[in-house]
């Protein structure tokens, strides 16, 4: 399941054109916590650089 997951991060990302580093893709790949993919999806949906997809903010209810 994680790893539908993270390829569904990094289409999404490329979909919306967000530049995916190399240290942040192996960041993602090596994710195997659902609960932190999720996160890291739904801020996809709306981030427009992977900083805010990993950024850790205390008040955002999905953490």
């Amino acid at each position: 399941m994680a790893k539908g997951r993270v390829e569904d991060i990094l289409l999404l990302l490329e979909g919306r054109s967000i530049p995916v580093s190399d240290t942040d893709r192996d960041r993602i790949t090596s994710c195997d916590d659902l609960g932190t993919l999720g996160r890291w999806f739904h801020r996809a949906i709306t981030a427009t650089s992977t900083t805010e997809v990993f950024d850790e903010d205390p008040a955002d209810p999905q953490q």
